[in-house]
């Protein structure tokens, strides 16, 4: 689970390996299944995500209760709502 984070990391920089490892062990490790929500509305979002796996859209619904997509995370990516 931690080699798709790792190889993304690696692209950009190069740190040294004992602090990659400590940072990839201090991360916390979430699975969403398909059709779950990662936040509902009014929740807040606290945290940065890497999708490893799997396509995320933020979206909202209008006055007519129509969705509105504002984004999608895909892949080997980075996601979160700075709201």
């Amino acid at each position: 689970m931690v080699e798709p984070l790792k190889n993304h990391i690696l692209r950009f920089v190069t740190p040294p390996s004992n602090e990659l490892s400590l940072f990839l062990r201090a991360l916390e490790y979430q699975d969403v299944n398909n059709k779950e929500y990662l936040l509902k509305e009014g929740q807040y979002c606290k945290h940065i995500y890497f999708i490893i796996k799997g396509c995320f859209r933020s979206y909202f619904l209008n006055s007519k209760g129509v969705e509105k997509v504002i984004n999608f995370g895909i892949e080997d990516w980075w996601y979160t709502n700075f709201d």
